[in-house]
């Protein structure tokens, strides 16, 4: 049996009034019907950033398909994002772009080896997962790439060989619609 890493990007958002992006109204919708209607093959384990939208659509998605979830630091969203040139605004308690794939990408295999013969699941954020799968691919992920990953959305990794054996479907944002 192979073991897969289910990749989640969390939710639609909202700011709250104590200034916290939280999932919105539509947000929960969407993720209880992504949680209904995707496969969590062998799933034994929902990991999550402590981030607040990233908490919510992991607590939602682990109590429909009933797996236990932990929060974990390393799955946390990096601190800016330069729109124009994909790069990562460091300053202070920023990471650059290399630190943050070095990061997801420990941390995943770290959450693997934890569960051996599992699949797991992760939820973080757009950003910190466009910059994976930068890595992933060889290549940058395109603004309009990262821009047109629905929210919330599943990628599928193969565990053993650390393929991506499901993308992220695009929403059309442009005519060129395809898969990453």
């Amino acid at each position: 049996m192979g073991h897969k890493i289910y990749v989640i990007r969390h939710g639609p958002v909202q700011m709250n009034r104590q200034g916290e992006w939280s999932l919105s109204a539509t947000g929960v919708a969407l993720t209880i019907e992504l949680a209904r209607n995707e496969s969590w093959e062998h799933m034994g384990f929902l990991y999550y950033s402590p981030e607040r939208a990233a908490r919510q659509t992991a607590r939602i998605i682990a109590r429909v398909i009933g797996v236990p979830s932990r929060s974990n630091e390393e799955l946390r969203d990096i601190n800016g994002w330069g729109l124009a040139t994909g790069q990562i605004i460091g300053g202070p308690g920023g990471e650059d772009r290399e630190a943050a794939i070095d990061r997801i990408s420990m941390c995943l295999k770290e959450l693997m080896r934890a569960n051996p013969g599992r699949s797991i699941g992760v939820v973080a954020h757009g950003r910190i997962l466009a910059l994976f799968y930068s890595h992933m691919l060889g290549r940058s992920v395109s603004l309009l790439e990262w821009l047109s990953v629905p929210v919330p959305a599943v990628c599928v990794i193969d565990g053993d060989s650390w393929k991506i054996e499901r993308a992220f479907q695009y929403k059309e944002l442009s005519d060129n619609n395809q898969d990453w």
